[in-house]
């Protein structure tokens, strides 16, 4: 990897990561690999083994180790609730030492430490600092108030400085450590063409059709089944409509996937996709993205859709709600009410003009708020302020 600098005149930066699939955190630090190096910065991983991410590390150039990590079982009951008992806490810190070790083992000298995922954090930041390394904290979830949030103050308080993808996820900071915290909002590359397939064609629709998507994982929290519910009463008053969506099963809710497609059963308007490599080709197909997640830290497929002249609909929660101008480049509806859904959504379905204006502000937004090249402006002024 060297994209016109030479390897000696960039510091590196070794990324750790958790997940063994590629999610939005991981795709965004694959996007980042170029373009930091054209700033002065080679992009190392650092994760799981077996992991998706080693693969398209590899085709970009950058190197990836790999390592075994002990599994965290976390502190809640499995509903979340519930007050963590002593061995769950000492079973934690356990494992959170165990993977501080294994990552400091493989830490570079003289690299920024860049921790990507919350899971592992902590560890992350534990073995930077015993190793006398610069670490940024990426933050980039919601975080409940109580233990977490106490945890999340002692992890941004050891790393050097963090980063948060938007105001919603800053804000679950302690005020204490908050001026650690830089606001660095996520990008998405506008600069490759991306080819567009006939999407109607494919699944056998009309050519009128007009296409409603949602894009994400099935996960409980994304809220597939509100959408599916609200559908019904949609397409009866709009036959036209057709409702695509993108993503395959989370691989903890992997029940949630089958519980969606049973509740849509019969319903001939809707088609499942499951994961795709087009999204970009899909979304330029698509008239509306609807976003209905319980509470987004950010919504990059909100800001992908905008930028591709979908008019979106977003809940009125989390970081979502940052990145819409409500009314003018995207509407919102109330989070969870599904009478609310079917109203904005029909609404929208029903006023070619209207959608036609949010589609156009919500592009110009996009382009002018979210590039990834303004992205990495930010991270790397993040990672120039560091010392090394």
């Amino acid at each position: 990897m060297d994209y016109g600098l030479g390897l000696q005149h960039m510091r590196r930066v070794v990324v750790v990561t958790a997940s063994k699939v590629v999610y939005g955190a991981e795709l965004l630090m694959l996007s980042n690999v170029a373009p930091l190096a054209q700033r002065g910065y080679a992009v190392a991983f650092i994760g799981p083994d077996r992991a998706e991410l080693a693969s398209e590390a590899d085709g970009l150039g950058a190197p990836f180790t790999a390592i075994t990590l002990s599994q965290h079982h976390g502190l809640r009951n499995s509903d979340g609730e519930g007050r963590p008992s002593p061995l769950a806490l000492i079973r934690e810190m356990v494992t959170t030492l165990s993977n501080a070790w294994t990552i400091r083992r493989e830490l570079p000298s003289d690299s920024i430490v860049h921790s990507n995922s919350g899971a592992l954090h902590l560890s992350t930041a534990l073995a930077a600092r015993s190793r006398r390394l610069p670490v940024v904290v990426h933050l980039h979830d919601l975080v409940r108030p109580g233990m977490g949030r106490r945890l999340l103050g002692l992890i941004v308080g050891l790393a050097t400085t963090s980063i948060a993808i938007s105001e919603a996820v800053a804000a679950c900071v302690p005020d204490k450590q908050r001026s650690k915290v830089h606001l660095v909002g996520n990008g998405i590359d506008v600069a490759t063409d991306v080819p567009v397939e006939d999407l109607r064609a494919e699944l056998g629709l009309d050519p009128a059709a007009v296409l409603v998507a949602y894009v994400a994982r099935f996960h409980p929290n994304k809220r597939q089944r509100l959408l599916v519910e609200a559908w019904s009463a949609v397409v009866a008053a709009h036959p036209h409509a057709h409702l695509v969506l993108v993503g395959g099963p989370d691989p903890v809710y992997a029940e949630y996937f089958d519980e969606v497609r049973q509740f849509a059963t019969g319903i001939d308007s809707i088609s499942f996709l499951g994961r795709r490599e087009d999204v970009g080709s899909i979304l330029a197909n698509t008239a509306i993205l609807v976003h209905p997640a319980k509470a987004e830290p950010f919504g990059l497929t909100v800001v992908e859709a905008m930028a591709a002249g979908c008019a979106v609909l977003v809940s009125r929660s989390g970081g979502a709600i940052e990145v819409i101008e409500d009314g003018v480049s995207g509407l919102t509806f109330e989070p969870g009410n599904a009478e609310d859904l079917v109203d904005r959504l029909s609404d929208l379905l029903g006023d070619d003009g209207r959608r036609s204006a949010l589609a156009d502000a919500g592009r110009c937004r996009a382009l002018s708020h979210y590039t990834l090249d303004q992205h990495v402006d930010d991270l790397a002024a993040v990672y120039q302020s560091l010392p090394g």
